[in-house]
C-alpha cells in the first residue's frame, strides 16, 4: 500500500506556520514604516540648524559622513539578503521540480 503524498495534518501545521510568518512580516513592515515616518520628521526638525546656520557646518559634515556610513551598511545588508533570497529560491525551485516529477 502506497503512502499518500498529501498529509493533511502535516500540511496544516506547515501552512499555518507560513501564514503566521507572512502575517508577522506584514505587521512588522507597517510598524517600521510608521516609525521611519516619525523619525524622518524628527530628523528634519533637528537638522534644520545644521543646514541653515554657518557655525554648525563642521557638525553638519560629520553628520553627513555618519549617514553615508549607515547607508553603506544598509547596502551591505541588502546584498546579503538578496544573496540569501536567491539561494533559497534556487533550493525551492529544485525541490519543487523534483516533487513534481512523476517517477
Amino acid at each position: 500500500m502506497e503512502a499518500p503524498y498529501y498529509r493533511p495534518e502535516t500540511d496544516q501545521a506547515r501552512y499555518a506556520a507560513i501564514g503566521l510568518a507572512a502575517s508577522a512580516s506584514t505587521r512588522a513592515m507597517k510598524a517600521t514604516r510608521s516609525v521611519l515616518r516619525a523619525g524622518n520628521r524628527a530628523v528634519d526638525a533637528a537638522r534644520w540648524p545644521l543646514d541653515h546656520l554657518f557655525l554648525f557646518s563642521p557638525l553638519c559634515h560629520g553628520v553627513d559622513r555618519l549617514a553615508e556610513a549607515r547607508n553603506q551598511q544598509i547596502d551591505r545588508w541588502a546584498d546579503v539578503g538578496k544573496t540569501l533570497d536567491t539561494g533559497s529560491r534556487a533550493v525551492a525551485e529544485v525541490s519543487l521540480g523534483r516533487a513534481a516529477r512523476i517517477p
